[in-house]
């Protein structure tokens, strides 16, 4: 963090000095955020700046704290309070999955301490528990949307469920058919129409 003081003249000849301190970024918006304040002196102006720094400080080290003790399943909530799935019919199937895959298993790991080994391992406690690889897939993509949130919104530094590796859906065999199945059903559909 950084502090700059500016000198302006007034009309009247008076002098006032303009003393702004750089606090980082918006974790929402990504524009940076400035703490400001006036002095009449130069004297005054240099201890307002050594103020505003250290409350800057001690105000970036809190929101630290409070940030890396939130858990993943505080995450989900906020993200679905501000944003997540649109239609109510998608955030109703959310609702289940997070209550059924995701809270009991998952959600109280701190988001400092999330790994991708615990969603990995999660995967696999899903699956013995009977889970299809699709459902799985849905229960991983709450996730993964709501660490996407929380990396933008900077309560993560990496989004772990981007990195780690849900159940493979199985691709459907579509046969196709012989020459002489296609001739064979062309003829029956002639006879027919």
């Amino acid at each position: 963090m950084r502090g700059t003081i500016r000198e302006r003249c007034k009309a009247d000849g008076t002098r006032l000095f303009t003393c702004q301190v750089e606090i980082g970024r918006d974790p929402a918006t990504g524009k940076r955020r400035y703490k400001t304040g006036t002095a009449k002196t130069k004297r005054e102006a240099d201890a307002l700046v050594r103020r505003l720094l250290r409350d800057a400080e001690t105000e970036s080290a809190n929101t630290e704290r409070a940030t890396t003790a939130r858990t993943l399943g505080e995450l989900i909530e906020r993200w679905l309070e501000v944003g997540g799935p649109g239609a109510p019919s998608t955030r109703l199937v959310y609702a289940g999955y997070i209550k059924r895959q995701i809270k009991p298993h998952i959600a109280g790991i701190r988001l400092d301490r999330l790994k991708v080994t615990d969603l990995d391992e999660w995967y696999v406690k899903l699956r013995s528990a009977g889970l299809q690889p699709s459902s799985i897939r849905k229960a991983h993509n709450i996730v993964r949307g709501a660490l996407s949130q929380g990396l933008r919104w900077g309560w993560v530094q990496v989004n772990v469920a981007a990195m780690s590796k849900p159940p493979a859906l199985s691709k459907p065999v579509v046969a196709t058919p012989r020459a002489a199945q296609v001739k064979e059903l062309v003829t029956f559909i002639a006879a027919v129409d």
